[in-house]
């Protein structure tokens, strides 16, 4: 029995509707769509360079969504990390961390 190991990246961010377009093919029944969604779920905002231009509304969407096996994945690495941190009179914080490549 094989088990193989997924690992999802998943990115999202703002776009407008002309990007939407071009990330779907320009389909605009499906941007309408998308877009109606995210307006009711209140997942959009006004662009903050020109707030006033309906054009350039961002809306909150998917972006990626990427699947890798980890069985095809280069570097494994293991990451320890040290924190030491100080509250007195002169506050201070120190983060060390050591970075090692795992072999299988």
């Amino acid at each position: 029995m094989f088990l193989f190991l997924f690992i999802r990246t998943i990115k999202s961010g703002w776009r407008t509707r002309a990007q939407l377009l071009q990330m779907h093919g320009m389909d605009n029944a499906l941007v309408d769509t998308i877009i109606d969604k995210k307006v009711s779920m209140g997942e959009f905002k006004d662009h903050p360079d020109c707030p006033d231009e309906e054009s350039a509304i961002l809306y909150y969407v998917l972006v990626s969504l990427d699947m890798v096996n980890e069985d095809e994945t280069e570097e494994k690495t293991q990451i320890d990390m040290d924190i030491t941190a100080n509250l007195g009179s002169e506050a201070s914080c120190t983060l060390n961390f050591c970075r090692q490549k795992i072999i299988d």
